[in-house]
């Protein structure tokens, strides 16, 4: 179809105002790209006027702006001979290019649209939204597009410089003149240099009639927008933009049987808009009600003396609705704050001295009063409104989608009304964000109108359930959404059918009662394209129609009869044929919450701090928000503008849920805490909220969101939550066995299974099993790597390297026990096989009962990590008992050789022996052993008796641990493995091998004669296991003797290494008989040594307790030892025998258990 009009007037304003609003569009969105990138750091650090030597060159620019840069203007001082050469110049051109021709592109446009617009202003009748609302729609999104882009292009950073210096780097790399540069220089000059002259600019511009083209008639655009939005003085009956606004409005609060045709009778719909009680038009219009609020407020703000022409008429009503429905306007990279705007315009001294020239001074100071009594409203009533609205929208919009997922063929009669939805839900959902705080602190232009503005205001934040409304609006919004894709061909069919009939037929008809030839003859093309529709050819048909609206309009018909029935069967062509061309991408324009980027931090930190315990499976939900800005929202021109926005939106979705998965484990913590929840998961789920929420999530994640996509990336919430999971449990795990020092197995224990119920809820609602879901949680918390699997031998690394820096929770465990027990205030108290000291705990972290629990809590294999880690204390323990042996080796000579020594006095003069760092050592290597022995027998009775956790029975079973909890034999082994009490292995095997062949009593070792004198101090307690069971020589060491009770185990170990070294064998001598020998030439010189220190008591507060405690040792120790050496007591020092000392020995019958108490033996 040719375009409509004669030779005067036939411009083609249909094509270029569809070519001008795609092209504003995608200007737009380069410029806000081009904004942020200027305004990153990295950006603006390979700037070239940012380096030091190009200082006096911008400044010297921007001085001489919009001058075009001459190359004689710069002498060698001011330009740098480096940025002369044609390779540095070439570099920057390369650099800058793209900013530079972004630029000249706002120019053509710019021109372009002024033209434009000017035309359909000021020539042709005026537009009425009721006959030509397609048209309407376009000419004002243009309008408003057009002043974006002069305040966007206001605010990019180093404009003039870019220019500038592109022109003067192209010179001298092409040796050309830069013809662009002028246009963009006047415009960054005049037009836009500033935010505040872009609109005054702007109010310049709309004020003036346009004298850049000759016109049939000349008009003001403000005189223009006043018909068109505010008033229209050729009907009776207000047609302008502001009164469908206000009827829809209307409409939507009232509820006015608002979907509920769509519920009740659905099924005997017949027209598009799905409703017979309101016409078309509104269905139409309804999902643009938020663009003809930003027409209104963009052209009240660029036209100020609107306020003026209104002042007596519709005052009050475009006031409520520009300034009482919300305080800012977006677009990408652009935020204009309303109320901040109209402030600075009611401080304009110009506007002032017009408004009362016009009105008088009572007619301003009342329009100001007005104003300020707009914004006291809207900081009053608006939270209020817009929760009810967010509440209604809910409903409505649930409704919709259980119905159209019950019946999808209803999408199609019933498109505009979910369009409508989800264009009115999408805006409340933006208001919700943008409205959390006063803008003050938002603004980067104008702060100080901002503060002056809201002066006196305080903003009241949303109260929980208008929280609760927002987040579950924006859940179903995206269900709706999604929806309305899947089914999208559904409408794509009815609409084409549409078409194909009915629009058709009418067309026909329109085209045959027309008293122009040519309306009629387009019509009539029209009607015929539309018989056979196909999506290639629809938009070629929106054009069609755009054309006959502006030949119609440009005809200035005297007589409007017959026109109303053309006039709805080409809006109806034109918004069937947009649904048919692309009915997935309208659902994107209208849905789509891109500029949620804008308000990220908002979203982030209100779905955390409040959303997710509300509602998580809707916060969920919203994670594809992010989907939508690269899909929709910022079709930017350049791909690596399309990679920069989806990276950040890919970004910004993993924080948010992370932060859902990490909010999740914080709720798990709460039920934990509540016992009555955690006991009984199944039936909590019935009467706890949050056990309820919980199961929602879990439902959600295992069935509506099992994956996620947001730009090039896959996101699945299942597996975020089980990683979130295990990293809580181990958070969890290391919090109640680390925190506050002190360990408590048995009460960490009831605590993991509390967790552990806790998580049925995604066993049952998520299907996901434990040991699935726990994985190798239990083992990487518990276990060390270098420690192997369980049932095999390891060799003990000396040095302890391997758990210097180790962050095995059963390394850190077996660290605190270690310290614990060999304190010099803690012992072992057989009775109660436990250690006891001065703190409560230290009997309750220790005894039997709690190790099991403790066994329970880290298995055997963490068990055996601890196995190991003990055994590495006992052999630095065992260096420190070298250290002191060495420095006392004269002395304890002396001992071994005298063997007439008798008394007590002649021992004195031997010299002094200083062996407390070796007794200390060997007292802390026993309490260690008694502590390893407690804990094998703690694992032996746990797992004989199966009472570990079942989830950590599922997890061994699932990850084919050694245990199975089957077989009792291999109990054995790993007692055997673990250097277990059982009868066979009365010896450590692990200690006795290391001991004998690499340790620090190998042959080697005793060969060098550094370890003799440990020979004769420790022969005489040859397999001291079987002092084991004597109460009162143990509790005689416990209580202050110099001995404590534990060293016996040790000291067996180190019997065993000497007692098994080879000696020099005399030819007729046995090797039973040398070793017979030797056994009791040990114990005799280690009963002298023990006489010696018993006798020299570290203080004499103690010496009557150590000396008691000492002499029962010795005494009971000789009983003993005389059933491996029969003449042992006759090798004590006669002071033994003597009637002071035996008067300190306590009596056979104090010798029960029963005459001892924790503060020391009965005197």
């Amino acid at each position: 179809m040719e375009g409509g009009g004669d030779g005067s007037r036939n411009r083609r304003q249909a094509e270029r105002l569809e070519i001008l609003l795609e092209s504003s569009r995608t200007l737009i969105a380069r410029l806000a790209s081009l904004k942020n990138e200027l305004n990153h750091p990295d950006v603006q650090s390979r700037l070239p006027w940012n380096e030091k030597q190009m200082k006096s060159v911008a400044q010297h620019m921007k001085s001489t702006f919009p001058a075009y840069p001459n190359l004689q203007s710069l002498d060698d001082s001011k330009g740098p001979e480096e940025l002369r050469k044609r390779s540095k110049a070439s570099i920057v051109c390369q650099l800058l290019e793209r900013y530079f021709l972004a630029f000249y592109d706002s120019v053509d446009v710019r021109e372009e649209t002024r033209m434009l617009l000017a035309e359909i202003a000021c020539e042709g009748q005026g537009m009425l939204l009721q006959e030509m609302p397609t048209l309407v729609a376009a000419f004002m999104n243009l309008l408003v597009a057009y002043m974006e882009m002069i305040l966007l292009l206001s605010l990019i950073a180093d404009k003039e410089l870019i220019v500038c210096f592109y022109t003067y780097c192209f010179q001298y790399a092409t040796d050309l003149p830069v013809t662009k540069y002028e246009p963009v220089a006047n415009l960054f000059h005049h037009v836009c240099p500033s935010y505040d002259v872009a609109w005054q600019s702007l109010r310049s511009e709309f004020e003036e009639v346009p004298t850049f083209a000759n016109y049939a008639t000349s008009k003001k655009m403000s005189d223009f927008l006043q018909s068109l939005l505010f008033e229209d003085r050729r009907s009776t009956a207000s047609q302008s933009v502001l009164s469908y606004y206000q009827s829809m409005r209307d409409l939507i609060d009232g509820d006015s049987c608002f979907g509920n045709s769509l519920i009740h009778s659905g099924e005997n719909l017949q027209y598009p808009s799905g409703f017979k009680t309101v016409g078309e038009l509104t269905y139409w219009m309804a999902p643009q009600m938020e663009d003809m609020l930003t027409w209104m407020t963009m052209g009240l703000l660029a036209c100020p003396t609107l306020i003026i022409l209104n002042h007596t008429k519709d005052n009050v009503e475009f006031m409520k609705h520009v300034l009482e429905e919300r305080w800012v306007i977006e677009c990408a990279g652009l935020q204009i704050w309303t109320h901040v705007e109209m402030y600075k315009i009611f401080h304009d001294k110009s506007f002032i001295s017009e408004y009362e020239k016009s009105m008088s001074k009572q007619g301003f100071k009342a329009a100001k009063d007005r104003f300020k009594k707009s914004i006291s409203n809207f900081i009053k009533n608006a939270p209020n409104e817009h929760r009810k609205r967010r509440a209604l929208l809910h409903v409505r919009c649930e409704g919709f989608f259980h119905v159209l997922s019950d019946s999808p063929g209803l999408l199609g009669p019933q498109w505009f009304s979910v369009l409508s939805l989800l264009s009115l839900a999408k805006s409340e959902t933006l208001w919700f964000l943008q409205h959390r705080e006063l803008p003050t602190k938002r603004m980067k232009e104008g702060g100080k109108e901002a503060g002056k503005t809201y002066k006196k205001h305080v903003w009241q934040a949303d109260s929980p359930t208008g929280e609760e409304h927002f987040i579950s609006l924006l859940a179903s919004l995206l269900r709706l959404k999604n929806l309305s894709l899947k089914f999208q061909h559904v409408s794509s069919d009815y609409f084409s059918s549409y078409l194909e009939g009915l629009i058709g037929s009418s067309l026909a008809q329109a085209a045959q009662a027309a008293e122009d030839g040519k309306v009629s003859q387009y019509m009539s093309e029209l009607a015929e394209d539309l018989r056979q529709p196909e999506p290639s050819k629809m938009r070629s048909v929106r054009v069609d129609v755009q054309r006959l609206n502006c030949w119609i309009r440009n005809k200035n018909y005297r007589s409007r009869d017959g026109l109303e029935a053309i006039f709805k069967n080409l809006q109806r062509a034109y918004y069937s044929a947009l649904v048919v061309e692309d009915s997935g991408e309208t659902v994107f324009s209208h849905a789509s919450l891109g500029s949620i980027f804008l308000w990220n931090d908002q979203l982030l930190f209100h779905a955390i701090q409040t959303f997710f315990e509300i509602n998580p499976a809707s916060c969920l939900i919203a994670v594809q928000v992010y989907d939508d800005m690269t899909r929709c929202a910022l079709a930017q021109a350049y791909p690596e503008d399309i990679e920069s926005h989806g990276k950040q939106a890919v970004t910004f979705a993993e924080d948010l849920l992370k932060r859902l998965c990490k909010a999740f484990t914080v709720m798990l913590r709460k039920l934990i805490r509540d016992r009555e929840q955690t006991d009984v998961i199944g039936s909590a789920m019935e009467k706890s909220p949050l056990a309820s929420s919980l199961s929602s999530f879990c439902s959600q994640i295992a069935h509506d969101c099992l994956t996620i996509r947001v730009f090039n990336r896959v996101f699945s919430p299942l597996q975020e939550v089980v990683r979130a999971v295990r990293q809580d449990l181990r958070d969890f795990l290391y919090e109640k066995m680390l925190t506050g020092g002190i360990i408590q197995p048995r009460i960490t224990y009831r605590q993991l299974l509390s967790y552990l119920n806790s998580l049925s809820c995604l066993e049952e609602f998520a299907s996901m099993s434990l040991p699935d879901l726990l994985g190798t949680v239990l083992e990487d918390v518990f276990e060390d790597a270098a420690v192997g699997a369980v049932g095999k031998g390891f060799k003990l690394d000396l040095t302890g390297s391997s758990f210097k820096d180790s962050t095995c929770l059963s390394y850190r465990v077996a660290e605190w026990y270690a310290t614990m027990v060999v304190k010099q205030d803690v012992f072992f108290v057989p009775s109660k096989k436990s250690f006891v000291g001065p703190e409560q705990y230290v009997e309750d972290s220790t005894s039997v009962p709690s190790l099991m629990f403790l066994s329970l809590l880290v298995g055997p294999r963490g068990l055996r990590c601890m196995d190991r880690v003990l055994l590495s204390k006992i052999f630095r323990l065992l260096e420190k008992v070298q250290l002191s042996l060495s420095s006392n080796r004269p002395t304890l000579a002396k001992i071994a050789e005298d063997f007439k020594v008798h008394d007590y006095k002649e021992l004195e003069g031997l010299g002094q022996l200083d062996l407390d760092d070796a007794f200390k050592a060997l007292s802390s290597i026993g309490s260690l052993l008694q502590l390893r022995q407690n804990l094998h027998l703690a694992l032996s009775h746990a797992m004989e008796h199966s009472t570990c956790p079942r989830a950590l029975q599922l997890c061994v079973n699932h990850t084919g641990s050694f245990l199975r909890l089957r077989e009792t034999s291999e109990l054995d082994m790993i007692a055997y493995d673990m250097g277990g009490s059982n009868h066979l292995f009365p010896v450590d095997p692990n200690l006795q091998h290391t001991a004998l062949s690499s340790g620090v009593f190998s042959r080697e070792a005793m060969a060098s004669g550094r370890w003799k004198n440990l020979e004769l101090l420790l022969a005489g307690l040859i397999r001291s296991h079987n002092l084991r069971d004597d109460v009162v020589l143990t509790e005689a060491c416990g209580y202050g003797g110099v001995l404590n009770g534990p060293a016996v185990g040790i000291l067996a170990l180190l019997i065993l290494a000497v007692s098994n070294e080879p000696e020099e064998q005399l030819r007729d001598t046995p090797s039973d008989l040398l070793q017979e020998r030797r056994v009791s030439h040990s114990i005799a010189v280690l009963v002298r040594i023990m006489t010696y220190l018993a006798s020299k008591p570290a203080s004499k507060k103690q010496k009557k307790k150590s000396q008691r405690a000492a002499f029962i040792l010795i005494d009971r120790f000789i009983e003993h030892a005389e059933k491996y050496c029969p003449n042992v007591r006759k090798h004590a020092p006669s002071f033994l025998m003597s009637s002071a000392i035996q008067n300190l020995v306590v009596p056979d019958e104090a010798h029960n258990e029963t005459n001892f108490t924790e503060e020391g033996i009965v005197e």
